[in-house]
Protein backbone atom coordinates (compact mmCIF):
# COMPACT_ATOMS: atom_id res chain seq x y z
CA UNK A 1 0.00 0.00 0.00
CA UNK A 2 1.29 3.71 -1.00
CA UNK A 3 2.04 6.05 1.46
CA UNK A 4 -0.39 8.15 0.00
CA UNK A 5 -3.25 5.26 0.26
CA UNK A 6 -2.76 4.82 3.71
CA UNK A 7 -3.10 8.58 4.07
CA UNK A 8 -6.61 8.72 2.11
CA UNK A 9 -7.65 5.61 4.19
CA UNK A 10 -6.75 7.23 7.08
CA UNK A 11 -8.71 10.59 6.62
CA UNK A 12 -11.25 8.26 6.09
CA UNK A 13 -11.59 6.69 8.81
CA UNK A 14 -14.69 5.78 11.27
CA UNK A 15 -12.72 7.80 13.34
CA UNK A 16 -12.17 11.09 11.18
CA UNK A 17 -14.64 14.18 10.63
CA UNK A 18 -15.10 12.94 7.12
CA UNK A 19 -18.26 14.57 6.57
CA UNK A 20 -17.85 17.79 8.35
CA UNK A 21 -20.15 20.02 6.36
CA UNK A 22 -18.07 23.13 6.71
CA UNK A 23 -15.67 21.61 4.20
CA UNK A 24 -12.31 21.07 6.15
CA UNK A 25 -12.50 17.44 6.16
CA UNK A 26 -11.85 15.28 3.06
CA UNK A 27 -14.81 13.91 0.79
CA UNK A 28 -15.15 10.23 1.64
CA UNK A 29 -18.39 9.56 -0.27
CA UNK A 30 -17.07 7.79 -3.08
CA UNK A 31 -13.45 6.22 -2.01
CA UNK A 32 -12.29 6.42 -5.53
CA UNK A 33 -14.10 8.13 -7.94
CA UNK A 34 -16.96 7.50 -10.05
CA UNK A 35 -16.21 3.95 -11.72
CA UNK A 36 -13.34 3.14 -8.99
CA UNK A 37 -13.07 -0.41 -7.51
CA UNK A 38 -15.97 0.75 -5.42
CA UNK A 39 -17.99 1.54 -8.27
CA UNK A 40 -19.98 4.87 -8.98
CA UNK A 41 -21.23 5.12 -4.93
CA UNK A 42 -23.67 8.24 -4.39
CA UNK A 43 -22.27 10.82 -1.85
CA UNK A 44 -24.74 10.92 1.02
CA UNK A 45 -22.31 12.83 2.93
CA UNK A 46 -23.05 16.17 4.35
CA UNK A 47 -26.83 17.48 5.61
CA UNK A 48 -30.02 16.68 4.26
CA UNK A 49 -33.81 17.90 4.97
CA UNK A 50 -36.69 15.06 5.20
CA UNK A 51 -39.99 14.84 4.87
CA UNK A 52 -41.93 12.02 6.83
CA UNK A 53 -45.18 10.26 5.70
CA UNK A 54 -45.71 12.86 2.84
CA UNK A 55 -46.60 10.02 0.53
CA UNK A 56 -48.16 7.51 2.76
CA UNK A 57 -48.64 6.55 6.57
CA UNK A 58 -49.69 3.45 8.62
CA UNK A 59 -49.64 4.16 12.21
CA UNK A 60 -51.30 0.65 13.64
CA UNK A 61 -53.49 2.75 16.26
CA UNK A 62 -51.77 1.14 19.08
CA UNK A 63 -51.75 3.16 22.44
CA UNK A 64 -48.92 4.69 23.05
CA UNK A 65 -49.04 8.43 23.60
CA UNK A 66 -47.68 10.57 21.62
CA UNK A 67 -46.91 8.37 18.36
CA UNK A 68 -48.72 9.49 15.56
CA UNK A 69 -46.91 11.42 11.83
CA UNK A 70 -47.10 14.67 14.04
CA UNK A 71 -45.02 13.77 16.68
CA UNK A 72 -42.66 11.78 14.73
CA UNK A 73 -42.46 14.26 12.14
CA UNK A 74 -41.04 16.45 14.77
CA UNK A 75 -37.49 15.02 15.53
CA UNK A 76 -37.11 13.40 12.18
CA UNK A 77 -36.68 16.53 9.89
CA UNK A 78 -33.16 17.98 9.02
CA UNK A 79 -29.98 15.16 9.61
CA UNK A 80 -26.48 15.00 8.83
CA UNK A 81 -24.25 11.70 7.30
CA UNK A 82 -20.91 11.63 8.06
CA UNK A 83 -18.14 8.61 8.06
CA UNK A 84 -16.70 6.80 5.37
CA UNK A 85 -18.50 5.28 2.16
CA UNK A 86 -19.68 2.59 1.92
CA UNK A 87 -20.29 1.00 5.07
CA UNK A 88 -18.65 2.72 8.00
CA UNK A 89 -20.93 6.08 7.97
CA UNK A 90 -23.21 7.07 10.46
CA UNK A 91 -26.02 9.75 10.89
CA UNK A 92 -27.91 11.61 13.82
CA UNK A 93 -30.64 13.89 13.32
CA UNK A 94 -29.97 17.71 14.06
CA UNK A 95 -32.50 17.69 17.48
CA UNK A 96 -30.87 13.98 18.75
CA UNK A 97 -27.17 14.24 18.06
CA UNK A 98 -26.67 11.78 20.61
CA UNK A 99 -28.56 8.83 18.67
CA UNK A 100 -25.92 8.65 16.28
CA UNK A 101 -27.62 6.01 13.83
CA UNK A 102 -25.68 3.42 11.95
CA UNK A 103 -25.94 3.69 7.84
CA UNK A 104 -24.69 1.95 4.86
CA UNK A 105 -24.71 3.03 1.18
CA UNK A 106 -23.81 0.15 -1.82
CA UNK A 107 -22.89 0.89 -5.41
CA UNK A 108 -26.45 0.80 -6.81
CA UNK A 109 -27.28 3.85 -4.64
CA UNK A 110 -29.13 1.96 -1.97
CA UNK A 111 -29.08 3.80 1.23
CA UNK A 112 -29.99 2.71 5.22
CA UNK A 113 -29.46 3.75 8.54
CA UNK A 114 -30.54 2.71 11.56
CA UNK A 115 -30.71 2.26 15.59
CA UNK A 116 -32.43 3.95 18.67
CA UNK A 117 -34.45 6.95 19.39
CA UNK A 118 -35.11 7.60 22.96
CA UNK A 119 -39.20 8.38 22.60
CA UNK A 120 -41.07 9.75 26.18
CA UNK A 121 -43.11 5.84 25.63
CA UNK A 122 -39.73 4.16 25.72
CA UNK A 123 -37.01 2.81 23.01
CA UNK A 124 -38.20 3.46 19.77
CA UNK A 125 -36.34 1.33 17.26
CA UNK A 126 -36.31 2.51 13.87
CA UNK A 127 -35.30 2.22 10.40
CA UNK A 128 -34.84 4.76 7.12
CA UNK A 129 -34.01 3.46 3.79
CA UNK A 130 -34.42 4.50 0.25
CA UNK A 131 -32.73 4.81 -2.78
CA UNK A 132 -30.45 8.01 -3.60
CA UNK A 133 -30.75 9.61 -6.68
CA UNK A 134 -30.12 12.60 -9.00
CA UNK A 135 -33.59 14.65 -10.28
CA UNK A 136 -33.36 16.99 -13.25
CA UNK A 137 -32.29 19.63 -11.12
CA UNK A 138 -29.39 18.35 -10.27
CA UNK A 139 -30.29 18.11 -6.10
CA UNK A 140 -29.48 14.70 -4.31
CA UNK A 141 -32.39 12.88 -3.11
CA UNK A 142 -33.70 9.44 -1.42
CA UNK A 143 -36.91 8.09 -2.26
CA UNK A 144 -38.12 5.65 0.48
CA UNK A 145 -39.43 4.47 3.28
CA UNK A 146 -38.75 4.44 7.76
CA UNK A 147 -40.12 1.96 9.60
CA UNK A 148 -40.76 2.74 13.68
CA UNK A 149 -41.31 0.21 16.23
CA UNK A 150 -41.85 -0.41 19.45
CA UNK A 151 -41.14 -3.05 22.34
CA UNK A 152 -43.56 -1.96 25.05
CA UNK A 153 -42.48 -5.29 26.71
CA UNK A 154 -39.09 -5.96 26.47
CA UNK A 155 -39.37 -9.28 25.13
CA UNK A 156 -37.41 -8.03 21.61
CA UNK A 157 -40.82 -8.41 19.72
CA UNK A 158 -41.94 -5.22 18.38
CA UNK A 159 -45.47 -4.15 19.72
CA UNK A 160 -45.97 -1.39 18.32
CA UNK A 161 -45.57 0.31 14.92
CA UNK A 162 -45.43 2.78 11.75
CA UNK A 163 -44.28 2.29 8.46
CA UNK A 164 -44.10 5.73 6.38
CA UNK A 165 -43.04 7.04 3.21
CA UNK A 166 -39.75 8.80 3.94
CA UNK A 167 -38.34 11.63 1.58
CA UNK A 168 -34.79 13.69 2.14
CA UNK A 169 -32.92 15.92 -0.10
CA UNK A 170 -29.40 16.93 0.02
CA UNK A 171 -29.13 20.49 1.64
CA UNK A 172 -27.48 23.02 -0.21
CA UNK A 173 -27.99 21.68 -3.67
Amino acid sequence: MSRLTFLFLAACAPGADSGDSSGSGSNCGDPDGNGGDTGNIPDVLGLWTSSLGAQYSYFDGCAVPNFDLSTESEWIGAFEVKGAAPSSLYAYFQDEPEERLEAAVDLRGGFTMSGLHQHEAGPLYVNFSGLVYTDNNGRTNIDGSAFLGFDLTDDEIIDCYARVSWSPSKSGE
